[in-house]
């Protein structure tokens, strides 16, 4: 049995996007790792077979996801306040100002949420890595980041954002299986099968994360994936977040 797993969702867009890079860097740096890619698009044709992986059709895998994202009110999210453009996104006083961005966007991140549930029910391993599209791994995960991360529920990176608040970025999201991580996982899911996490100011991903880990903060172990919050190396040092998609 492999002590890792990784897992990432894509669509036909993102794997020819010049901003993804977790396909090839995981082949390439991680090879003794099982790799789940989960196709997140197949509902509009999109056949994706990625050689190296084990691919799975996320609405195949979870038979009534296009029924919830149809009846929740997931279905009215692309009417919340104005489309995304580059004017806007590139000014973040004006997007994080509301949560018209988060919430109009959030079915879309909603998904790798749905692609890690189900790779949990069925990986080998340990431990369950969440890599972002735009992740390109620079080097192995060697025994150092194992035997930190093996002590923790979970390990993701955080930051601060521009109003100094801090956050949880879903680029790079380590579950221990063996302790509490795989319960987070379910409990991650259900809160939006429930339709609970529509009752929050956010809907994506990051802030129903962070307000989970809150909600929990007594029985939960977890840390960020830098020094300065106590783990013995930065993330950096294994993996690239390509923010540039935002460019284009």
């Amino acid at each position: 049995m492999n002590s890792v797993s990784i897992v990432t969702s894509v669509n036909q867009r993102i794997v020819k996007s010049r901003h993804q890079h977790v396909i090839s860097s995981v082949k390439e740096k991680l090879p003794e790792f099982d790799f789940y890619i989960y196709n997140e698009n197949s509902f509009l044709k999109e056949d994706l077979k990625i050689d190296g992986a084990f691919n799975f059709d996320l609405f195949k895998e979870l038979e009534d996801l296009e029924y919830f994202l149809n009846t929740s009110p997931f279905k009215d999210c692309h009417k919340i306040g104005v489309k995304d453009t580059q004017k806007y996104l590139n000014n973040p006083d004006e997007y994080l100002s509301t949560n018209h961005y988060w919430n109009r966007n959030s079915i879309f991140w909603f998904r790798k949420i749905c692609s890690i549930y189900h790779c949990s029910k069925i990986c080998n391993s340990d431990i369950l890595i969440w890599l972002d599209s735009d992740i390109s791994v620079q080097k192995k995960i060697d025994s150092d980041f194992i035997d930190f991360i093996s002590s923790y529920d979970l390990c993701s990176i955080s930051r601060r954002n521009f109003n100094g608040w801090m956050f949880t970025d879903m680029g790079v999201v380590c579950y221990n299986l063996k302790r509490l991580g795989g319960s987070f996982i379910d409990a991650f899911y259900n809160m939006y099968r429930s339709e609970s996490a529509f009752t929050a100011y956010r809907w994506d991903d990051c802030y129903i994360f962070d307000l989970l880990i809150e909600l929990n903060r007594k029985k939960i172990k977890c840390c960020g994936l830098n020094k300065i919050f106590g783990a013995p190396f930065d993330y950096e040092e294994y993996f690239f977040h390509d923010k540039g998609h935002r460019g284009g």
